[in-house]
């Protein structure tokens, strides 16, 4: 019998989504990896960080970052998945009786409430929600609407950075639109004027090849909310570039062309045995095969990752908080950066030597001084 991670039985015709499947499969990993030289590697390859933001009319922010693996984006209403992103990005703005009370004008404010992407992995999940809860029927249902998604992506847009960029055009635009300012008619600035003008500086991007990506594999879901099966169209890696069916057993080349009709969801056209004619009739139907999940790899992959290789594993839960300004970034870590510890104990015999250098030579000039400075206990870490 087929048994789980537990070593027990497993239950072949239990039904389980594909992306709570993938949580579960990478927790296990986390915990196998936890106990080798590589305690991040998955966080390494499919690991990114959020920015959860909140933006007051001051424009101060107050930023919590969270690590990720899938990125969940709605396909309802959605024509494509440029659409589904911006909702991502959109927010939320908290007024009214819901105003977010901001540390830094120690009042209530109207605030903007948005999730946007900090860091970007060099395989990116995008899981397209395709099955929700309807309230009326108490039922689970599955969306079939159709939304197509491209074979490159730019992710530039929906990226802290890109989102600052074009926060910052919009206030100049708008600006723009009101007048110029006094200022720039000869007459004397108002005070602050040029500092305000400082900061209203477009934040600088990365590599822009850090943002491209293009399509390397698609997960399709075929069947009903209750009951259906998964299979994958995936590209071989190289310069042929040709894409490959996975179906069980059944593994044979697939037309990227296809993409559209066997993915992208939406309504199709069947023929079905209409008894009262006596015909085959055509018959419009929902699609019951659709894209699930999304692989997309970065064109050229970064040696950047949001956690350094060696750090201590963490849950893909935990977060931490900063509270900034707008003109203000959490510092970033060295890319791949990792302590020498040989380096450290060379270091510290250097500093050691160093001390005692000075000790014997503060003891043949001023024998009273040695005297003081065991009083006074250690040097400052600083004074070494």
């Amino acid at each position: 019998a087929y048994k789980d991670y537990g070593g027990e039985p497993m239950n072949t015709a239990m039904q389980m989504d594909v992306d709570e499947f993938l949580n579960m499969i990478f927790d296990k990993l986390e915990g196998v990896f936890a106990t080798n030289r590589r305690p991040n590697m998955l966080r390494h390859y499919f690991g990114g960080q959020m920015c959860n933001q909140l933006i007051c009319s001051e424009r101060h922010q107050h930023e919590r970052a969270e690590p990720y693996y899938a990125i969940s984006v709605e396909v309802k209403s959605k024509k494509n998945l440029l659409e589904s992103l911006e909702l991502f990005v959109q927010g939320e703005m908290l007024d009214g009786d819901n105003k977010y009370f901001c540390d830094t004008c120690q009042k209530k404010v109207n605030t903007l409430r948005r999730c946007c992407i900090r860091d970007l992995p060099n395989t990116l999940l995008i899981h397209l929600k395709r099955f929700e809860f309807n309230f009326d029927s108490m039922c689970k249902l599955k969306v079939t609407d159709y939304c197509e998604f491209p074979m490159e992506l730019d992710m530039t847009p929906y990226t802290k950075e890109g989102l600052a960029r074009r926060d910052l055009e919009e206030r100049r635009k708008d600006k723009g639109a009101e007048g110029a300012p006094e200022g720039e008619a000869g007459e004397a600035k108002a005070p602050g004027e040029g500092e305000e003008e400082a900061e209203d500086e477009l934040p600088p991007l990365r590599d822009p090849a850090y943002y491209q990506f293009e399509l390397a594999g698609i997960l399709v879901h075929s069947g009903t909310a209750e009951s259906g099966h998964y299979y994958s169209f995936i590209k071989e890696r190289g310069n042929a570039g040709r894409w490959i069916s996975f179906n069980d057993s059944l593994v044979e080349d697939f037309d990227e062309r296809q993409i559209p009709a066997m993915c992208f969801g939406g309504r199709e056209q069947v023929t079905k045995w209409d008894a009262t004619t006596a015909q085959w009739v055509w018959h419009t139907q929902d699609k019951p095969h659709s894209a699930y999940m999304l692989i997309y790899q970065r064109k050229q992959p970064s040696d950047e990752a949001p956690l350094p290789l060696d750090a201590p594993a963490s849950s893909p839960t935990a977060s931490s908080e900063t509270t900034t300004t707008e003109s203000s970034d959490l510092p970033a870590a060295s890319p791949g950066a990792k302590a020498d510890p040989e380096a450290k104990s060379e270091a510290k015999s250097e500093a050691k030597r160093g001390t005692d250098a000075k000790a014997a030579e503060g003891e043949k000039a001023e024998p009273k001084a040695e005297a003081g400075a065991a009083a006074a206990g250690p040097a400052p870490p600083g004074e070494t």
